[in-house]
């Protein structure tokens, strides 16, 4: 009898050597769900805890906090997708080995066609908003797979460059070649802004030209002013594309992205335009020295271009509370800042 104990001891103990006993999928599938969980959330932190090595994952929320910064309700439309985000782990995918420490399975994460539910006239209000009312029947599917390894007693994602968050979050970079947050700027918009936020008064610290009188073809209206080392202007053109062609060829490339490029100005630029509906911005916090088209000092501000209308709002060479004006002007108009 006791010989028979320890040959079906035996037996069963050759079993797990083969693999029997190191199978994990439960623990597997816990990770996963956990990770995915993070994922949908949109949480770093958590994310970050989940991982064998989170050194990539700055990189891979880069394309977040670069579309949080570009405006009010960035923040919201993210969550707006991220709301509609569900998974499945696929259990027939599962592989697991605590003996060599490696584990894997596929999940499959569903969200809203926010592709299709765009239109080029919508603001960023109205994006949310067809999001959110959004019935489901049309859906965006993203399946990955997932590596895991398995540390002291735990099963930790194994994804040191973040390719899986950087395929589930490729809805950003998408959403960020979207013209949600330049709009056209009204000229009495622009001179109520002046007048009752900055005090300025027609003809004495702002100036308006019209009509033939403009120096740009194809502009209507040019009115521009100072306050300070704050300079503002708005130009109104006949045709988008005439101020599409201004603001790309020769106001924000010649006067601020060649100066970055050959590296004239130190700091930091943000540049976003759309050929396809003739819009776009250009924000920037940098110091020049030695280029052709600006004078050296340091430069704060943007310009923005849509619907035939180029603003322009920067400071040079600020002096105490001139970032905040700018800040102040752009907030109101509804505009990126730096």
């Amino acid at each position: 009898m006791k010989k028979r104990v320890f040959t079906s001891v035996l037996s069963f103990a050759i079993l797990l050597s083969l693999g029997g006993c190191y199978r994990d999928d439960k623990g597997v599938i816990d990770a996963a769900e956990k990770y995915a969980d993070a994922i949908v959330a949109l949480d770093a932190d958590d994310i970050a805890d989940l991982m064998e090595d989170d050194g990539g994952l700055e990189d891979a929320f880069a394309a977040y906090n670069s579309f949080v910064s570009k405006g009010e309700g960035a923040e919201d439309l993210l969550k707006a997708i991220s709301d509609t985000m569900t998974y499945e782990i696929d259990s027939k995918s599962v592989e697991s080995s605590t003996k060599d420490k490696k584990g894997s399975c596929d999940i499959t994460f569903t969200l809203a066609d926010y592709e299709g539910l765009y239109d080029e006239d919508y603001g960023i209000d109205e994006y949310i908003e067809a999001i959110e009312n959004d019935d489901g029947d049309d859906a965006v599917e993203i399946t990955v797979s997932v590596d895991f390894v398995y540390k002291k007693d735990k099963w930790l994602v194994s994804d040191a460059k973040c390719k899986t968050i950087g395929k589930v979050y490729g809805f950003i970079e998408d959403i960020s070649e979207y013209n949600l947050f330049v709009s056209a700027l009204d000229r009495d918009t622009f001179i109520s802004i002046l007048e009752d936020e900055f005090g300025m008064q027609d003809d004495v610290e702002y100036y308006v030209t019209e009509g033939d009188e403009t120096w740009l073809v194809g502009c209507q209206v040019d009115i521009y002013g100072y306050d300070g080392s704050c300079f503002y202007e708005f130009l109104q053109f006949d045709e988008p594309s005439q101020a599409a062609d201004y603001f790309e060829n020769d106001y924000y490339y010649v006067n601020f992205k060649d100066t970055f490029d050959n590296n004239y100005m130190s700091g930091t630029y943000d540049i976003d335009f759309s050929d396809s509906d003739s819009s776009g911005y250009a924000v920037f916090d940098g110091t020049v020295s030695g280029a052709n088209y600006l004078a050296d000092g340091e430069f704060y501000g943007g310009i923005y271009c849509n619907d035939g209308v180029v603003v322009a709002a920067w400071t040079y060479c600020p002096v105490s509370g001139d970032k905040d004006k700018i800040d102040t002007f752009l907030n109101l108009a509804g505009y990126p800042t730096p």
